[in-house]
């Protein structure tokens, strides 16, 4: 994320107390704390994207929403994976409900990735932007890494 102007770190801030309205409004399984900062990162993101013709407030909500709405999601698609004991050599399990047995099959998948792509995956999972895991891989096009990404789901398909 760049640098914000000085107009756009004064709508950032003015927005903020509706980012914490935002943040208690919105269902998410995401602890309170986590949906704030989901929030103040949405206004940082609104704040340069906003199309012309749409209001920022009206724009900023929409966007925190969203951010708050998928961070909750992937918070739960990581739980839901990192729930099962897992047993290479012993796959049954005493719950073997179909969704136990397909993160199962996911995580005996997940070792056949690369260390790269279980990075990728992993970083990806955790809500970090494709930017974001490109600067920690030092990678300098995030392109390549959207290709890695499509690559490791392949595999896990």
């Amino acid at each position: 994320m760049s640098r914000l102007t000085a107009e756009q770190q004064r709508l950032v801030v003015e927005h903020l107390p509706f980012a914490e309205e935002w943040a208690i409004k919105t269902h998410s399984p995401l602890p309170i704390e986590e949906r704030r900062s989901a929030a103040y990162y949405g206004l940082c993101l609104a704040v340069q994207s906003q199309p012309k013709g749409i209001g920022y407030t009206k724009w900023a909500y929409y966007v925190v929403r969203n951010r708050i709405i998928d961070d909750g999601r992937r918070c739960l698609a990581w739980r839901r994976l990192n729930s099962v004991e897992w047993d290479v050599e012993h796959p049954t399990t005493q719950d073997s409900t179909p969704a136990r047995i397909l993160a199962l099959l996911l995580r005996l998948r997940f070792h056949r990735l690369s260390d790269r792509e279980r990075i990728v995956l992993e970083l990806y999972c955790q809500g970090q932007s494709w930017a974001d895991i490109a600067r920690q891989l030092k990678i300098t096009e995030p392109s390549t890494i959207r290709i890695r990404w499509r690559a490791a789901a392949k595999l896990l398909a």
